[in-house]
């Protein structure tokens, strides 16, 4: 029997849940780009954001199913097109070594969209959401603006560290944001540039129009003159940051939106009068002055020079190379690519596929964790067509709202600068991933994400006017489903996301703290905490590594070949091989052993510390009186150092006792000279 009820009101928790999660993600996420890190931006920053996307996803999904209402969200835009795009990256996914990690990608991907999803949502029914989380986009933004002209002016932040807590969390806070101004970059993180200007040229086309529209409503003044200072600040330390790609993208961007007001304020542009035209002249004129006058001081001379230098540094030079790994990638796997997330792991093997045979530069002799080219990388992880759909979700956003916004006379002034900035923030993200990796940074990420919920708000609130609602009849049994059973099982899908998301952070710590204890000789602490990050997160290539060394060292050479082996899913390198190879010299499997040799020769044929190494084992290999003479010698040299090793530990031993027996002797005697004393007493 289906009954027609009407629809309960969504517990307010529920949705003030999502909100503050929103309000999180983009007010403290941006802040996370100075954790002193060089893994920050993909540890530290992308674990908050990814938790805290699920924990807000979590509480909206549950409240649209207590309310029912979940053929409302049809109504959101670019649903078939994203969802078209997910369904094809999952099914990449098995074309991966690593399935695990690259799910665990597709679950990122997921996420974002879905944030995307539910913030259309959420402001299209409740105006009040879309302008309240204006403050958080800007509060991060301004923060990290006014961070990065600190950071170019070498401001002392160790010193500024005094006046803090003395807590070592904050202090690692505070080098972080000291290592950069060290180097006079505004950067915002350990000098590296794409992270802050990537993320600052998304919010500066919203913060000007923004300004810009609201400052003809006098009650409105303090709120205009705030976002246009906020946008000044953002272009300054956009120009200290020197990232030529996130200039290139705010171009695009700024671009985009002068195109965008002429078509919607085409009437209103011929009725401009000249008087007006030549204000805007001057004021032009005035700020070109004033950064001629002042350019010095936030790095413009810099910065022209270069853009001058585009295209023949060794910087520009890596990301080609870059990209012409990704291609050749794409080349090999045109339809389905090489599976999501794969350009880390088969780096090496494609940048030799890519040099066929000519010497590989040494400016490419590091791994590449992204292609610096998020467009190019997608289309080497999940083919041209993955690559085409993405274009499809973008330009369908971008094209849509602005066909949209021009059939819509009835907006508001600020509602427009709303869906103009927002849409050119996006595409000034999206310019900035043709030579960056935004897409790969949370801060840029939720900026979009965030960006492109205001416009869909807008954008959702249309559609929904344009399609009344209607009465949608339930059975018992479906009302049941939606109040009870619906609302547990996403509670359980958002714990299982968060753990999932925080076993690979905790990993990644407890592999640094092995490495360091490994550095330190201390084997079997380095072990223990290897073993437990290898159990939180069987992908862990770098660890699995270093436990086959472990392994080797105490002659254990059938499981260190199994975690080098292991490893290569993940983690494919040079260094591995080479480890691996001597393992397979100690199993007495010499044509195995070579193979890895030639694996590591063929990675980086010459310049390189290991490619001695591995040309010497090769060598050894090919004169085997040479490698026996080798051999002895190692083992006498292991030998030795195991005996200097026990009588350094009986050493020791014989230092704690003594140090046992000589406070022993003390208790002793402060016993007799208190009985003594006592005594006397007596």
């Amino acid at each position: 029997m289906q009954t027609a009820q009407p629809r309960p009101k969504v517990p307010q928790y529920l949705d003030r849940g999502f909100e503050l999660a929103t309000w999180l993600i983009l007010a403290v996420t941006p802040l996370l780009i100075n954790v002193y890190n060089v893994d920050a931006y993909r540890t530290i920053q992308a674990t908050f954001a990814s938790i805290v996307i699920a924990l807000g996803l979590g509480a909206w999904a549950i409240a649209r199913s207590v309310e029912r209402n979940w053929h409302d969200v049809k109504r959101v835009p670019l649903l078939g097109v994203m969802g078209a795009f997910l369904v094809w990256t999952l099914f990449t996914v098995p074309r991966s070594p690593s399935p695990a990690l690259g799910l665990a990608s597709w679950w990122n991907l997921a996420t974002y969209l879905l944030a995307f999803v539910a913030l259309a949502d959420v402001s299209a029914r409740d105006e009040g959401v879309r302008w309240r989380l204006l403050i958080p986009l800007f509060f991060g933004f301004f923060a990290n603006a006014v961070i990065g002209i600190m950071q170019y002016q070498h401001a002392p932040f160790m010193e500024y560290y005094r006046n803090w807590p003395q807590q070592p969390w904050v202090a690692n806070y505070f080098a972080g944001l000291d290592a950069p101004a060290k180097l006079g970059s505004a950067a915002g993180m350990l000098g590296n540039q794409n992270v802050l200007g990537n993320y600052l040229i998304g919010g500066i086309p919203l913060a000007f129009l923004l300004g810009v529209a609201w400052i003809r409503d006098r009650k409105q003044w303090p709120y205009a003159v705030t976002l246009v200072i906020i946008g000044v600040l953002g272009i300054a330390a956009l120009i200290a940051t020197q990232t030529r790609g996130a200039w290139i993208g705010q171009v695009i961007g700024f671009g985009y939106a002068a195109v965008a007001a002429i078509a919607v304020y085409r009437g209103a542009i011929r009725r401009v009068s000249p008087k007006t035209w030549l204000a805007i002249g001057l004021g032009v004129l005035v700020i070109a002055g004033g950064l001629a006058f002042k350019g010095n001081a936030i790095g413009l001379g810099r910065a022209i020079d270069k853009i001058h230098r585009a295209g023949s540094d060794s910087t520009s030079m890596q990301r080609i190379n870059a990209w012409h790994v990704a291609k050749t990638m794409a080349d090999t796997s045109p339809v389905m690519g090489e599976g999501l997330a794969t350009y880390k792991i088969l780096y090496f093997r494609y940048l030799e596929k890519t040099f066929a045979g000519k010497p590989i530069p040494p400016i490419m002799h590091h791994r590449y964790v992204q292609a610096h080219n998020d467009f190019i990388q997608l289309a080497g992880e999940t083919g041209y067509v993955g690559f085409l759909l993405s274009l499809v979700v973008l330009f369908g956003f971008a094209g849509g709202a602005t066909w949209w916004l021009i059939r819509r006379p009835d907006l508001t002034t600020a509602e427009r600068m709303v869906v103009i900035g927002g849409v050119s923030g996006v595409l000034g993200i999206a310019g900035s991933a043709i030579f960056g990796f935004p897409y790969h940074i949370a801060s840029s990420s939720v900026l979009s994400v965030g960006a492109a919920g205001l416009v869909g708000g807008l954008w959702t609130r249309a559609r929904r006017a344009e399609a009344p609602e209607q009465l949608v009849l339930h059975s018992e049994a479906q009302i049941a489903i939606y109040t009870y059973a619906l609302p547990l099982a996403i509670a359980v899908l958002t714990i299982a996301v968060v753990w999932s998301n925080w076993t690979p952070y905790e990993a990644d710590k407890l592999t640094k703290q092995g490495q360091e204890l490994y550095r330190l000789q201390r084997i079997q602490e380095a072990q223990a905490s290897l073993d437990r990050a290898i159990q939180l997160d069987p992908e862990r290539g770098d660890a699995r590594l270093m436990m086959g060394l472990i392994y080797a060292i105490y002659n254990r050479f059938p499981e260190s070949e199994k975690q080098f082996v292991e490893a290569q899913r993940s983690y494919d390198d040079v260094t591995l091989h080479y480890y691996l190879g001597r393992v397979y010299e100690s199993m007495g499997k010499p044509d195995k052993a070579r193979h890895e040799y030639d694996d590591a020769l063929h990675y980086f044929p010459s310049g390189e510390e290991i490619t001695k190494a591995v040309k010497d084992r090769v060598y050894l290999l090919d004169h085997p009186a040479e490698a026996a003479k080798q051999a002895a010698k190692e083992r006498a040299a292991m030998l030795a150092a195991q005996q200097a090793q026990q009588k350094a530990q009986q050493a020791q031993l014989q230092a704690q006792q003594a140090a046992q027996a000589a406070a022993m002797a003390q208790a002793q005697a402060q016993q007799a000279a208190q009985q003594a004393a006592q005594a006397a007493t007596r």
